[in-house]
């Protein structure tokens, strides 16, 4: 059974969870940041949304929701173990940072994602998550949600 939980997981919890999921990222998330500082970051500094199974961190986004106006909140990492891909996890973790999102009363959720990473695409733009620009090879997409 899988479990969704706000802001519960440890420093430990992230960079294991990440450790494991670093090559399901495009570029590879060791390519992108040193994993160990990027970990203490989320756990310090970002909203995170978890689905455990068993007491094991198997999914996790990690949204920043510290705009002062409360204009914005920005997804930095969306990560599911690869043996749990498919079985609706980061849909249940995006809807969960939506939620999150209409109960602060935040206006959007801003994210960039890999132009190569078909599957990250299909699943924010099923969440109505609309292109805005681009930066380089990343896509930049928001949803408004007030």
């Amino acid at each position: 059974m899988i479990q969704y939980t706000t802001a519960q997981a440890a420093y430990s919890d992230i960079l294991n969870h990440l450790e494991t999921c670093k090559n399901n990222f495009i570029p590879p998330l060791q390519e992108t940041v040193d994993i160990s500082s990027y970990s203490q970051k989320i756990n310090s500094k970002s909203v995170t949304f978890e689905a455990w199974q068993g007491g094991h961190l198997i999914g996790l986004i990690a949204a920043y929701f510290n705009d002062p106006g409360n204009e914005f909140g920005f997804i930095t990492s969306v990560s599911v173990e690869e043996k749990f891909a498919g079985k609706g996890i980061a849909t249940g973790l995006l809807n969960n940072v939506i939620q999150y999102a209409l109960a602060n009363k935040f206006s959007e959720i801003r994210l960039k994602v890999h132009s190569r990473n078909s599957n990250a695409i299909n699943l924010y733009e099923k969440h109505k998550f609309i292109k805005y620009g681009t930066e380089e090879n990343f896509q930049l997409y928001r949803l408004l949600v007030n």
